[in-house]
């Protein structure tokens, strides 16, 4: 066992009476678990990683904790390098063999059997394995009668199995503080005493060091590779000879400490604000702010406005719909705000929130305002992974809950049980619910129609780069207009310290535009790079380059949850360089023309893409110049954009032949209107249509449509018709 475990248990006192003995076994199997993602964590926290499942799991622990120990452990040995904590991923991957453990497959199958758990069929186990099944054993045995014997014998193998894997391992030192006192010599120096385990051994330790307080701590340690003590994460504690591990713990409530001998409850106070501070720290993290109450009594968890842009710019409009939309009178209850990523959804949806909070009760009021951010990645000089705020339904459940001042809600089991306790209050008080980032949670489907059941007077806003067909009015973001995109880029420039007045002039306001085609984040990046040392050329080069952070920001993630096809009709568009009508991206895909037109409204969903129609009332398709420009350098490495390139020249070839390239001729509006691209469809479609004008007396555009189709294909059958037709024109 992980010491000090090993001389804590070695002296325990265990009961004769069998079902006793194996219920104590199973504690100790938690206290056990417990240790082992103690030790990972403390490591984990020490170094510059930043695990967003594991984070998610610390957090987790203010439930009940053997699965939440075990889970750790679990993401651990997924995740964690070899480097960090190596005894704990070692052990936890430890298998074990059926010439070593003999007895160990029947004992698993009795178990398995005994309790109906689920167990997986590996002929040889790991540690992470036996301690699955063990909490299994725990959850179905505690409680519930006497426990066979048979089971009783099973267990105790399976303890003896991980005690013996255990001992196969240099365990770290792990040291106990036991008490901090002031130096009588030096004031102001104290010193510190405990004990220090290493193995089997223990020997007394202590230190002279400063400490803010002169506390009578219990405090547990982990020794790094330096020497230096490595505060483990406060959920295990040991005092006077016990083991104590966290089983339960409600922020706002006590702590529920038990030790893995008896199931009496300890009380600690220092530990309780401890354990506060400790996952206070989790959700800070996580980008999930305090819960504070406004002068006009509102409770939120707005995020501070800083965290966004110097200053917020325009958007008169929007925030006039939006308000619109979010009045009692308005019926649809979801309002969605859409629009490529960075182009100020997030800023937007937090700068139409202030005045709300601040708000007296009115007609448009809400006593309560959840923030549920699921962003995944932040920019600020890189691309920085963040841990989501919110990944599902349950986070969103419990935000309200911690919002609404009701944490007990957030324990509530089953699911739907929670559910409509949330469903309740939405239900009796008006909350403002602002889901950021969409598009990264889970289970999408399931999620939307949870806020479809959403009931009056609350309202739900949610920012998305999908946009969403029925169920919610949906507001699409635009790119600014050239004036507030230069204030923009002004303002982030000066709180920055640098002055735009010496960028700016005629030259380079036309490139910032043409470059970043007014999107925020765009321009809050140049600011930032020229902060940095750059030009302003050299940042405006740097801007659209396909592994540059602005492309990882807005285009990476989406690009990455595309089909084939639908990557396929970006990178053709990215070739192009310039709008494209239908015909044009079926000729250069190969794809069908349905399936064409289908991918284009699911990457106008994405905001990817955006439709328009010309002065002559001709369908075409645009992306951004910052979308052109990272699905032209996507096509760098995409495998079949050659074959992209080599259909786009013959293309280039075709039009040439067909003049299309002069936007006057009949073929240039054929092409346009019917999106016909292959020489011989076009030319079919220009003598089809010569043989109508000549029908209708048009004489001249019947020749003049004949002309045009011999010189595409004068091979083919239907331009033959065109001598008739020259004929009864000469008649």
């Amino acid at each position: 066992m992980l010491p000090p475990l090993k001389q804590l248990f070695r002296h325990a006192d265990l009961e004769w009476h069998a079902s006793e003995r194996c219920n104590r076994l199973l504690r100790s199997a938690e206290a056990f678990a417990a240790t082992l993602a103690c030790n990972l964590v403390a490591d984990y926290m020490c170094s510059p990683r930043h695990d967003p499942r594991l984070e998610k799991h610390i957090r987790a622990l203010a439930a009940p904790t053997f699965g939440t120990y075990v889970s750790i452990l679990q993401t651990g040995s997924d995740s964690c390098k070899a480097s960090d904590s190596p005894y704990v991923l070692q052990l936890v991957g430890f298998r074990y063999s059926e010439k070593e453990f003999p007895k160990l497959g029947e004992s698993l199958s009795l178990l398995a059997s005994q309790f109906s758990i689920a167990r997986r069929t590996n002929k040889a186990p790991d540690t992470l394995q036996l301690l699955e099944l063990l909490l299994g054993v725990r959850n179905r045995g505690l409680g519930h009668g006497v426990i066979p014997d048979e089971a009783v014998r099973a267990v105790e193998y399976l303890s003896a199995a991980i005690d013996t894997a255990s001992d196969k391992f240099h365990a770290p030192p792990m040291l106990v503080i036991q008490e901090i006192k002031a130096s009588p010599d030096c004031p102001g120096e104290f010193m510190e005493r405990g004990i220090l385990y290493d193995g089997d051994k223990e020997q007394r330790w202590e230190r002279c060091g400063s400490h803010e307080d002169l506390l009578q701590l219990k405090r547990l340690y982990f020794l790094g590779k330096d020497g230096q003590a490595i505060p483990a994460p406060p959920f295990v504690q040991l005092d006077q000879g016990s083991f104590w591990f966290l089983q339960k713990y409600r922020r706002g409530a006590n702590s529920l400490f038990t030790d893995y001998r008896t199931t009496v409850a300890r009380a600690d106070p220092f530990w309780d604000g401890h354990l506060s501070e400790f996952f206070e720290e989790r959700f800070e993290r996580a980008r999930q702010t305090a819960v504070q109450c406004s002068c006009t009594g509102v409770l939120h968890n707005l995020p501070p406005e800083s965290d966004l842009y110097a200053k917020f710019v325009g958007r008169t409009t929007d925030l006039a719909k939006l308000t619109e939309r979010l009045n009692p009178r308005v019926q649809t209850h979801i309002v969605a705000l859409g629009g490529l990523g960075g182009v100020g959804k997030t800023a937007l949806a937090r700068y139409l929130a202030q005045p709300l909070v601040e708000s007296r009760p009115g007609e448009l009021y809400f006593d309560y305002i959840v923030w549920a951010s699921a962003k995944t990645t932040i920019l600020r000089e890189e691309v920085e992974r963040v841990v989501p705020g919110v990944e599902d339904i349950d986070d969103v459940l419990n935000e309200i809950a911690r919002v609404a001042e009701s944490p007990e809600i957030i324990y509530v089991k089953p699911f739907d049980r929670k559910r409509e306790q949330v469903l309740e209050l939405l239900e009796s008080q008006r909350f403002l619910v602002i889901i950021d980032n969409f598009e990264t949670v889970k289970n999408k489907n399931s999620f939307w129609e949870f806020l479809l059941t959403i009931p009056r007077p609350s309202k739900v806003l949610v920012t998305s780069r999908e946009t969403f067909a029925e169920g919610c009015i949906t507001i699409q973001v635009p790119e600014l207009g050239r004036e507030e995109a230069l204030e923009v880029f002004a303002n982030e420039c000066k709180a920055l310290g640098v002055d735009p007045v010496t960028l700016l002039n005629k030259r380079t306001e036309k490139e910032i535009m043409e470059r970043t085609a007014g999107v925020p984040l765009a321009l809050k990046h140049i600011a930032i790079l020229i902060h940095r040392g750059a030009t302003l050329e050299q940042a405006l080069q740097r801007l659209g380059g396909k592994t540059g952070p602005i492309a990882d920001f807005c285009f990476r993630e989406t690009f990455r949850t595309l089909e084939k096809p639908e990557k396929t009709v970006w990178l053709a568009m990215g070739i192009f360089q310039r709008p494209v009508a239908v015909g044009e991206l079926v000729q250069v895909t190969a794809l069908p023309e349905k399936e064409v037109r289908d991918i284009l409204n699911t990457l106008k969903q994405y905001s990817i893409v955006n439709r328009s129609v010309d002065q002559e009332g001709y369908e075409i398709f645009s992306c951004l110049p910052l979308t052109l420009e990272f699905a032209r350098k996507e096509a760098d490495t995409w495998p079949l954009a050659d074959e992209l390139r080599h259909r786009f020249s013959q293309y280039r070839t075709l039009i040439s032949r067909a003049g299309i390239k002069k936007e006057n001729t009949a073929a240039a509006r054929i092409f346009r209107e019917a999106g016909v691209v292959h020489p011989r469809l076009l030319a079919q479609e220009l003598a089809r249509r010569a043989l109508g004008s000549q029908r209708e007396g048009d004489t001249p555009q019947a020749l003049e449509l004949i002309a045009e189709a011999e010189k595409i294909d004068p091979k083919e059958k239907s331009v033959y018709s065109g001598p008739r037709i020259l004929d009864q024109a000469i008649s």
